[in-house]
């Protein structure tokens, strides 16, 4: 089967809760909108982040999810977990973690996005999900979704075809890959020497991998 968008969510921040006294907000709340979207060179028509420090921003500018992973988590949590509960802004079917790899570009509709980093989460996870024990089985599970830069801005909708283009270098490491390197295989030197010279990573996530290259 095709890869195709399932759905298009968007939400603006808003608080989810209190932590230490203080209302914590994220724009992890998103609901499934109708027709089609614009995706900007930094978000979605009618989307935000709290925080642009971890969230958005030019490498961040879309997170998608795989819909395999949806009903992965549906059967392991034993309840329905529908589209746009971990804050995606496209749920796609079709194209999990391990079939895209950084740099790579794919088309989602009339936008042409490319692939940079998995997406790590903080503790609002758990507190959106209402189990702070939540962010660590998120990230053991390994199925984290993935952030793209936008390279041509265009119009998306559910239903759209989705593309992931060959890449230029098919060594380049798949998102599910760097997870592994960055929660679960730290002192992968081969590994993390790969990371570091992947085209399309973005600067933050390549200081990384030299700083763990250089203390192992």
């Amino acid at each position: 089967m095709a890869a195709q968008v399932i759905s298009v969510n968007v939400g603006a921040p808003t608080v989810i809760g209190r932590r230490r006294g203080r209302e914590v907000r994220s724009g992890i709340v998103k609901r499934p909108v109708a027709g089609a979207v614009m995706i900007r060179r930094t978000n979605l028509d009618g989307d935000g982040q709290a925080d642009l420090t971890v969230h958005g921003g030019e490498s961040k500018a879309v997170y998608c999810y795989a819909a395999e992973d949806y009903a992965w988590w549906s059967a392991e949590l034993g309840r329905q977990i529908a589209p746009a509960t971990f804050g995606e802004n496209l749920t796609i079917a079709g194209l999990g973690d391990a079939d895209v790899r950084v740099g790579q570009h794919v088309r989602a509709g009339g936008a042409l996005l490319a692939v940079t980093v998995p997406r790590e989460p903080c503790f609002k996870l758990g507190m959106h999900m209402g189990d702070p024990r939540f962010l660590k089985r998120f990230l053991h599970a390994d199925r984290t979704g993935w952030y793209a830069r936008v390279v041509e801005e265009g119009p998306v909708r559910a239903g759209d075809p989705v593309e992931a283009l060959p890449p230029d270098d098919p060594d380049w490491p798949t998102i599910s890959e760097v997870h592994r390197l960055y929660a679960h295989a730290r002192d992968d030197r081969s590994g993390l020497s790969l990371l570091a010279v992947t085209p399309g990573l973005p600067e933050d996530w390549r200081d990384w991998a030299l700083e763990r290259l250089a203390a192992t």
